[in-house]
């Protein structure tokens, strides 16, 4: 596996990509031994990450009975993978209260798709937008989502959130529609960073505690 450093602008919060396979090549493994092997390499780069960061003696990072990662105590993190990318970002528990990553092909969102996900103001950013920023919110969301439902037990729908999305910063933001995603983001700050790498988007959703030193706000 072929390792990508994804630079984010947070202490102590990292994430790494990991390239695998030939590209234009088809894998020789089926469709569910590929997507075994994809979350093996998210994991293996997760477990780099926490030793990095001062885990002790993570050799593996198992399940909960929903299927969520279980990190080491006093650590957070996310992982993903789709065909050929695997990422992962942790970060000590004091450094940030949740992560949320997603990596997804820069392509085209699909119109049935696009319909499901898609908020209005989100269409009309789009509208004078790169067409691959379509499948960028999805991206994003699913950060969203990978970020606070294990945090708060709360499962957001698509419409619950507008993603806000600044390209030249390579930044995007959560904006909470409704009493159900306000009540998922209380007390919290959510920061995004976009990456696009090799015609992938890669996104990291870090989320603070908005009482700590230097964090105020929250999303509404």
């Amino acid at each position: 596996m072929r390792r990508i450093a994804l630079e984010l602008p947070w202490d102590g919060v990292a994430a790494r990509a990991g390239a695998f396979g030939v590209p234009g090549t088809e894998s020789r493994l089926s469709r569910p031994m590929r997507r075994v092997h994809q979350s093996r390499c998210a994991r293996a780069l997760a477990i780099e990450l926490l030793g990095e960061q001062g885990a002790p003696d993570v050799t593996g990072i198992g399940k909960d009975p929903r299927g969520r990662p279980l990190w080491p105590a006093n650590f957070v993190g996310s992982l993903s993978h789709t065909e050929g990318y695997a990422v992962a970002a942790t970060a000590a528990r004091g450094r940030c209260v949740a992560l949320g990553v997603d990596v997804e092909p820069a392509l085209p969102l699909p119109v049935d798709a696009g319909t499901l996900v898609l908020t209005d103001d989100e269409r009309d950013w789009l509208a004078t937008s790169d067409p691959a920023s379509g499948r960028l919110v999805f991206c994003a969301k699913e950060c969203v989502h990978k970020a606070i439902e294990p945090l708060r037990d709360i499962s957001l729908e698509f419409s619950d959130v507008t993603i806000e999305v600044d390209l030249a910063a390579q930044r995007f933001s959560p904006r909470a529609r409704g009493a159900n995603a306000i009540a998922a983001f209380d007390g919290l700050q959510a920061e995004g960073v976009i990456r696009r790498i090799e015609e992938h988007w890669m996104l990291v959703l870090a989320l603070f505690d908005s009482t700590s030193p230097g964090r105020a706000g929250r999303l509404g």
